[in-house]
């Protein structure tokens, strides 16, 4: 038998020890992703597994084929252009709305009735230097008694809704606060019928000035009219709000119903539309519509100024939103002297209920988030040393 040479052993051995450190460090990177599997590893755990069939079973990550890079999180297109681009919608088009909506119960607001505070409203429209120029137009802030129908069963309520650019927050999360809303009042009257439509306005040149949707008897189906909608256009502050208000009274109101406006918006109309706004003010006025204006963020003084003329003549409440929820850009500091905060869903359900009733509610302690000022248990605030009536 011929002798194996000495350095042909030699040579055997050392492939078959670099064969088994080899296999020894396969067996340890597969010990590590099934420990980092039974650990609960993150996204940046390159040994992350992943459950192809969905049954729960777990296989490790596809290596990239032969002459194919790994995903670097930019994709391209034949012509060239990165996604971002891609993204860029074609001149005049508008982007899709958001997909994710918001809980319903976060939007905080103060309100504020001018009427039952009327000498703080006449010392507040002196102060603002307006009162002359709209008293020509047959504007005289007089006080406005609030009367009821207590005999009616059946509300109307319309939102009138700034849908520009700058309303993007508050319009998704009134598409998951009206269900509250309408349900809270529901639940309380068994035999009540309420009707909720809306009417959506932007701007001249906009993609539209306004477009309405009907009444809907059931909040579910007024729900799935609104989802669709987003906003956009805009471009300068001040927006088309007597076109919103001026749908909103040509809406078919039913005779007997208890008639509401809610207005949401952040801007006041152009300049020269300050008085086509009032003029709708006082048709609703005429017609029994109540407007609720609810300030969003970004509202300047005159804003302020023609939301609250619009609830003090029709004998509605300025409604504003607050920074208490944290959502949205910073929210103005409203000129009155004391509020409650609390979530606007409830309060807006608290008004309608008001309406029905008659009387004022004061929240409940645990509704309040924090109050402004000092209003006291009787809803009153001690300024100067004398008391106002407030709705706080």
């Amino acid at each position: 038998m011929k002798r194996t040479h000495p350095l042909f052993i030699t040579l055997l051995t050392l492939i078959f020890t670099f064969g088994c450190e080899n296999a020894e460090n396969i067996t340890s990177s597969n010990s590590d992703y099934s420990s980092s599997e039974g650990s609960g590893g993150t996204d940046g755990d390159r040994t992350r597994s992943i459950d192809t069939d969905g049954d729960g079973s777990s296989a490790p990550p596809a290596e990239p084929a032969l002459g194919e890079e790994e995903f670097s999180g930019d994709v391209s297109d034949d012509d060239g252009l990165s996604s971002d681009d891609d993204l860029l919608v074609e001149e005049g088009e508008e982007p899709e709305p958001p997909r994710d909506r918001p809980q319903s119960g976060q939007l905080t607001a103060g309100d504020w009735d001018d009427n039952l505070n009327y000498e703080h409203y006449r010392d507040y429209i002196n102060d603002f230097g307006a009162n002359p120029f709209i008293q020509t137009q047959g504007f005289d802030f007089a006080f406005q008694e609030k009367h009821f129908n207590s005999q009616a069963n059946a509300v109307d309520v319309v939102f009138v809704l700034d849908t520009t650019g700058s309303m993007g927050d508050e319009l998704e999360y009134l598409k998951v606060e009206v269900e509250d809303i309408i349900t809270n009042v529901a639940l309380e009257y068994n035999d009540l019928s309420i009707r909720t439509g809306a009417v959506l306005y932007r701007d001249q040149g906009d993609r539209y000035v306004t477009k309405t949707i009907d009444f809907q008897s059931s909040v579910n189906d007024f729900k799935d009219e609104l989802a669709p909608e987003y906003t956009g256009g805009g471009g300068d502050y001040p927006e088309a709000v007597h076109e919103g208000l001026k749908g909103a009274l040509d809406m078919q109101f039913r005779p007997e119903a208890i008639k509401l406006v809610f207005l949401l918006a952040d801007a006041p109309t152009h300049d020269d539309e300050h008085m086509a706004l009032l003029q709708q003010v006082l048709r609703a006025q005429e017609e029994g519509v109540t407007i609720y204006p609810i300030a969003a963020s970004g509202t300047d003084p005159m804003a302020e100024f023609l939301f609250r003329v619009a609830a003090q003549q029709t004998t509605g409440r300025y409604v504003f939103l607050t920074d208490d929820s944290g959502i949205g850009n910073s929210h103005a500091e409203p000129t009155i002297p004391c509020y409650f905060v609390r979530h606007l869903s409830r309060l807006l359900s608290d008004i309608m209920i008001y309406e029905l009733e008659g009387d004022y509610r004061r929240p409940e302690d645990l509704e309040i988030i924090r109050a402004a000022g000092d209003p006291d248990d009787e809803g009153r605030c001690i300024i100067n040393e004398e008391e106002f009536f407030v709705t706080c």
